[in-house]
């Protein structure tokens, strides 16, 4: 009995994605600390991107599929632009289909595996979908209010594990709080950098990163409408032959919007006070 009373108390989840026209969202990072750009330096990393998700026939599992694509894209360091085009960009971030529960969680993409010329937390081209229009897996057995759940994520090469607890459950929408961790470790060169040749390395450096944000789901369209996470990296760097060690700190903020007028905002015209925060 207490099975079946459950069940009609828990409120099923699942994304719908648009056949016709696809759904597009704003995307804005912000990087404030230790930044692993042009070797290691400390400053302030913005990026700006379009994003649009469109919804595709059933796989040959049967399982929905969805493909995104890049828009728009705009890469700052210390106020200075990067010279990323879109076209430069797509080589990187090319058209992708993902295949995915209703739920949301991604079960097999065509995404290349590519290194990006510049690195950053989060910015995972396999995983762009994640920090777009997917950035939530909800249970199967669906939601209530209060109701926990936990899943996890590879970023890079690393699991990040997500928990979420809905606060807000209606027939329009459902918001939730969200909190994230993930422990990572990775080698340095003399320059800060990621070395290509593990022997090139000179340093050790071990990563926690834990974030809280918030997210809406609308239930009427079936998406995510806004999401937003703050984190805090902290970094041990270590000297593999003196074992001297540094610390380092890097802050990341990430918003998600589902744009209202139904085109890509254009990041050129975007006030700057907004970059990598909701609109």
């Amino acid at each position: 009995m207490f099975a079946t009373l459950l069940a009609v108390v828990l409120t099923p989840i699942t994304y719908s994605f648009p056949v016709d026209k696809p759904a597009l969202y704003d995307v804005g990072m912000k990087f404030d600390g230790f930044v692993p750009i042009l070797g290691g330096q400390t400053g302030v990393a913005e990026i700006e991107l379009g994003v649009s998700a469109l919804g595709l026939k059933n796989d040959s599992d049967g399982h929905p599929q969805a493909a995104s694509e890049l828009k728009a894209i705009k890469v700052k360091f210390n106020g200075a632009s990067f010279p990323i085009d879109i076209d430069n960009a797509k080589k990187y971030f090319p058209k992708t289909t993902v295949s995915l529960t209703p739920q949301g969680r991604i079960l097999k993409s065509d995404a290349p595996k590519v290194s990006l010329p510049i690195r950053l937390p989060g910015l995972d081209i396999q995983r762009l979908p994640d920090v777009t229009f997917l950035p939530v897996e909800f249970p199967a057995d669906g939601v209530e209010v209060g109701k926990e759940w936990s899943y996890k994520k590879s970023f890079g090469d690393s699991d990040v594990t997500f928990t979420l607890k809905a606060t807000s459950v209606s027939d329009e929408k459902v918001e939730m709080d969200v909190k994230m961790a993930q422990s990572y470790d990775n080698l340095e060169d003399s320059a800060l950098a990621i070395p290509a040749d593990p022997k090139d390395a000179v340093g050790k450096v071990h990563t926690d990163v834990t974030g809280v944000g918030h997210a809406v789901f609308d239930r009427k369209l079936g998406l995510i409408k806004t999401a937003v996470i703050d984190a805090d990296a902290k970094s041990k760097s270590t000297n593999i032959k003196s074992g001297g060690a540094s610390d380092r700190d890097l802050k990341t903020h990430l918003s998600i919007t589902l744009t209202s007028g139904g085109t890509i905002q254009a990041i050129n015209d975007r006030p700057k006070d907004k970059i990598g925060q909701l609109k």
